[in-house]
């Protein structure tokens, strides 16, 4: 099974997704709103492979994101392909908002 791009958004890599987890559109417009990065490597599928954890894992952050930051957040797939994820990539307009999410959960 090999990677494909959709056609309709550049950046966009099609996959089936679980409903409420979604990928994000890696423009440029969304990535000078959301500028304070921080990466969670081991965020996946893949390192976390026992049915229930990467969702839990991925929704206590998410959640977080939505109960705590006072600007935007953007979450998005890392890896070559949604087959090869290592992790996933929270970008935050704030400053503040990425080093409490950082402070907060691992990132390795």
């Amino acid at each position: 099974m090999g990677c494909r791009q959709t056609t309709q958004a550049p950046g966009m890599w099609h996959a089936a997704l679980p409903t409420g987890l979604r990928f994000a559109s890696n423009t440029a417009a969304r990535r000078t709103t959301t500028p304070h990065v921080v990466d969670c490597i081991g965020l996946d599928r893949t390192t976390l492979p026992l049915p229930g954890v990467f969702e839990q894992a991925y929704r206590e952050r998410e959640e977080w994101c939505r109960e705590n930051c006072t600007g935007k957040f953007v979450i998005r797939p890392l890896g070559p392909c949604p087959e090869r994820l290592y992790g996933r990539r929270f970008s935050f307009e704030r400053l503040s908002d990425a080093t409490y999410f950082k402070m907060r959960f691992p990132t390795i």
